[in-house]
């Protein structure tokens, strides 16, 4: 028997193309309809484009604004002091560094080695701290010389970042012990040492 024409047949069958994914997609949607088919592919591309929306909104969400307390700036600082003291003779600079620890309480207590016009002294402090949730504070501190006499009242404008790992401050007022006012711009930089941050 010749089998030739049922042979041709079936390799014409094999030989044609196969219909892509979005053809056979289409196939099966034609039982709906014209109607059906359309809105199952608007079905889809609204869900496309809520999930790229969603993916979007994610990734340029803000991240969470730090917050500071007492307890996570509490630890051993590091900190160095520069600025200038505005007298009735003229500016003086202001220059020093030192340690300090804070408390978990809002107490600290630390020590300084500072030059105010060229005029070298080794000093103690101690005072007490507030600290914002935002991480801004204030800082009063009473400073000693080497006999233990007081010899200025400091308060600073703080901020804590990094963290809390890190202090900045501005001078707001500075006090002699006979109660006069002197006019400073001075500024204080300080981060935590290696055992004031494992204290954390």
């Amino acid at each position: 028997m010749d089998y030739s024409g049922e042979f041709e047949a079936y390799k014409d069958i094999r030989c044609r193309p196969q219909p892509t994914s979005r053809e056979r997609r289409r196939e099966s949607f034609e039982w709906k309809g014209t109607g059906g088919y359309v809105k199952s592919l608007l079905k889809w591309d609204i869900a496309r484009t809520v999930a790229m929306i969603s993916l979007f909104l994610i990734a340029t969400m803000p991240a969470h604004a730090q917050q500071c307390s007492t307890e996570g700036v509490a630890g051993d600082y590091g900190f160095t002091i520069a600025g200038t003291l505005l007298s009735p003779t003229g500016a003086v600079l202001v220059a020093g560094v030192g340690k300090a620890s804070l408390s978990a309480n809002g107490g600290f207590s630390g020590t300084e080695a500072r030059s105010v016009g060229g005029g070298f002294a080794n000093e103690t402090l101690n005072g007490t701290f507030t600290v914002n949730s935002d991480c801004t504070g204030t800082l009063t501190a009473q400073v000693f010389d080497d006999h233990g006499k007081l010899v200025r009242t400091s308060v600073f404008s703080i901020v804590f970042d990094n963290d809390e790992k890190e202090i900045r401050a501005v001078q707001e007022s500075l006090q002699l012990p006979n109660g006069t006012f002197v006019p400073a711009v001075i500024t204080v930089e300080g981060k935590k040492t290696l055992s004031g941050d494992q204290q954390n």
